[in-house]
């Protein structure tokens, strides 16, 4: 009798899980609350459910900015044949504003993406004001003048997580993405790569653009790797205006590796003012980028500080293997490790030309240049070392080497004040005499 009424019970329940739908079946399971998009669907469905998916995005975005579920799934591919997009022919994809809402869009499988390929369009348009998330999600195939994958406008706030995938994209500015006016760029996670551009070949963050202000660029995770710029900032560029002097950009984690230009390799940072804008660097790591001028970073005015990360093996063909300074940019180095950079030309691991430059911490070392392996000040700079290390041959395991002049550091018409800090005098040469160092 008690064997008999344990059978019946269990029985009952497994004839009720039975009956909801998506439990111990061969669909899907759907948990969370979302709306769904197939590009078999129908925009007369629910889309509610894997079962009743809607058929264009544009659909589910209208159905989020009117109800409390703020998750859309893509549940596959969505290219121009299913998507009808009729406001914007430049785009694929329309996102216009979300009224105050933040949506999420979310890839449902591997083979979920937004797809531009063969249409000479963009992929997506984020309008001005939007605020969108991405996860697990490609973005692919795009062409445009500018934001080949992605273009977000003034005031749009754009977050790229985990699984997203932003890749072989082009466009005259911002391959991946282009980002213009005061507006919001957040990378935690993902992957943007193997986007082509004049300028901005990753990324392409200004707000130089339609007039707007300084906007805030944060990233803390993921990956910019094997971009191209035919010009400037292959990696990432960030562009600022003066009259903000709010904007923020900082670098606090992921990769940005393998990207090439011909100025500003990894990064270039551009800003109308010499210090109305800061860039800031903590745990970001930039390393094996080229470029002509600033294999890792090449900057341009501005702010600029480090307190940590690694800016590594970075090639420059004439200037800066790691970083190069220029036209007035204002730097404080209170930590991180410039390590085994190269330039065929002046400043293996940095050159400095009319700029200021304050080391009191971290690490300068193993980089080689024809003149000034570690260091090449010129052009009135100043460079004050007053802490950290810049390594000379003869100092640390990993010796800066210049073929020519200057293994740590060469001066040519700039200043050079030496304040407790590790740099050999024997490693130092200054083409013009000894009287500019303090």
């Amino acid at each position: 009798m008690p064997n008999f009424q344990l059978k019946k019970t269990a029985g009952f329940f497994l004839a009720a899980a039975l009956c909801i739908p998506g439990v111990f079946s061969g669909g899907s399971r759907d948990i969370e609350p979302a709306w769904y998009v197939r590009a078999n669907g129908s925009d007369t469905n629910t889309g509610l459910s894997s079962r009743s998916p809607f058929k264009t995005l544009a659909r589910a975005l209208e159905a989020a900015k009117t109800s409390d579920t703020l998750l859309i799934l893509v549940m596959e591919e969505l290219t121009d044949r299913s998507e009808e997009n009729s406001r914007d022919r430049e785009s694929v994809f329309h996102i216009a504003e979300t009224g105050n809402r933040a949506i999420t869009i979310r890839g449902a499988s591997d083979k979920a993406r937004l797809s531009a390929a063969r249409t000479n369009k963009r992929v997506l348009r984020i309008a001005r004001d939007a605020e969108i998330r991405l996860e697990n999600i490609e973005i692919t195939g795009g062409q445009s003048v500018i934001g080949g994958g992605i273009l977000a406008e003034q005031n749009a706030v754009l977050t790229v997580a985990a699984g997203t995938r932003i890749r072989e994209n082009q466009a005259e500015t911002g391959g991946g993405i282009a980002f213009t006016g005061h507006g919001i760029l957040i990378l935690e996670d993902g992957d943007i790569s193997e986007n082509r551009a004049t300028a901005g070949g990753g990324i392409f963050f200004s707000s130089l653009v339609d007039g707007g202000v300084s906007g805030r660029f944060l990233m803390t995770g993921g990956r910019v790797a094997n971009n191209k710029a035919e010009e400037l900032g292959g990696g990432i560029m960030l562009a600022d205006s003066p009259t903000d002097p709010a904007g923020e950009f900082r670098l606090n984690g992921g990769t940005i590796s393998g990207n090439t230009a011909s100025g500003g390799g990894g990064v270039l940072f551009f800003c109308r003012d010499k210090t109305a804008t800061r860039l800031a660097i903590s745990e970001t790591k930039i390393m094996s980028n080229t470029a002509v001028y600033g294999g890792g970073i090449l900057l341009n005015n501005g702010s600029f500080v480090i307190t940590g990360g690694l800016i590594w093996n970075n090639h420059a063909d004439a200037e800066g293997g790691g970083i190069s300074y220029d036209s007035g940019a204002v730097s404080e180095l209170n930590g991180g490790v410039i390590l085994n950079n190269r330039s065929d030309g002046m400043g293996g691991g940095m050159v400095v030309k009319q700029g200021t430059v304050t080391l009191s911490g971290g690490f300068i070392g193993g980089s080689s240049a024809k003149r000034g392996g570690g260091v090449d000040i010129l052009y009135n700079a100043v460079f004050t070392c007053q802490g950290g290390q810049i390594a000379g041959s003869e100092s640390v395991e990993t010796p800066n080497r210049a073929d020519g002049m200057g293994d740590a550091a060469f001066k040519e018409n700039g200043t050079l004040h030496l304040r407790n800090t590790a740099v050999p005098e024997t490693e130092m040469f200054s083409s013009v005499n000894f009287a500019g160092w303090n």
